[in-house]
This record gives C-alpha cells, sequence and structure tokens, in this order.
C-alpha cells in the first residue's frame, strides 16, 4: 500500500509546483498543506495499525 500512497504523494507535489510555480508563497503553501496532509495521514494510519494489532493480540489471548 505503501508504493501507491508514495506516488500519489509525489504527483500531489509536481501538480502543486506545476499549478503555482511562479508565485512562490502560494506554491510553499501548497507544499507545507501536502506534507501536513502527508503527516497526519501517516499518524492516523499508525494509530489504526497499532489498535489492530493490539486487539488481535487480545483475540488470540482470549483463545
Amino acid at each position: 500500500m505503501s508504493l501507491p500512497a508514495g506516488i500519489g504523494f509525489t504527483v500531489s507535489l509536481l501538480i502543486g509546483d506545476l499549478a503555482y510555480g511562479d508565485v512562490r508563497q502560494r506554491a510553499e503553501t501548497v507544499t507545507i498543506g501536502i506534507l501536513a496532509a502527508g503527516l497526519i495521514a501517516s499518524i492516523l494510519a499508525a494509530t489504526l495499525l497499532h489498535l489492530r494489532v493490539r486487539n488481535r493480540r487480545n483475540a488470540l489471548d482470549d483463545v
């Protein structure tokens, strides 16, 4: 799953650069927004993975 996410992340940066290449401040804002979204998505994915592993481990302990 990380490969498509990495490709999507790279494409987002490319599109943001192409769309706002001339306007430096807006291009920086777009890049910061994309990086922030990636960070938030990573934190959420890690949290969900942690919860899933913990629930699975608890289910195996009950057996």
